[in-house]
């Protein structure tokens, strides 16, 4: 089973959010991850939920079948994984990712501790800090190598 990490960022004063995704194999090996900015940001619980729909969408974009989502956002993860039509500020991020999890043949979304969570965690705050986007497939950038190595040695 794949892990997919997720995180968000934000900025109060900018009000601009950064998103960090990192995707695993069952035995830690990276296998694609992301970092995206987005403009007009209300809180960090947008940026949050941004980057669940990101996980889940990369995720469908790759084909996979199989994967657990993770984020240190317990509200996140429990909108989530709540059947019910969320109608919160984040209602309609959550329902696109809730849609996307739902095309998937086996996907669970998971809470874990921020310490668990380091590289994508990493990943948030280099976009939000340097509005750095892009996309990894197969082969991390010596950017995020360090970060990477760090999870993998918890």
């Amino acid at each position: 089973m794949l892990k997919i990490n997720i995180d968000g960022a934000w900025n109060e004063r900018s009000k601009r959010g950064g998103i960090g995704v990192v995707i695993r194999n069952d035995q830690g090996v990276f296998v694609a991850g992301l970092t995206k900015t987005f403009d007009h940001i209300g809180s960090p619980l947008v940026s949050e939920a941004l980057a669940a729909r990101e996980g889940a969408l990369l995720a469908t974009q790759r084909g996979f079948q199989n994967f657990m989502l993770q984020s240190d956002s317990l509200q996140i993860v429990t909108t989530l994984n709540d059947p019910s039509i969320n109608l919160s500020i984040i209602g309609h991020i959550n329902e696109d990712s809730k849609a996307l999890i739902a095309s998937i043949t086996r996907a669970i979304s998971t809470y874990i501790r921020r310490q668990a969570n380091g590289c994508a965690h990493w990943l948030a705050r280099y976009a939000l800090l340097s509005n750095f986007n892009c996309t990894w497939n197969g082969i991390p950038s010596d950017l995020i190598l360090d970060p990477i190595l760090k999870d993998v040695l918890l």
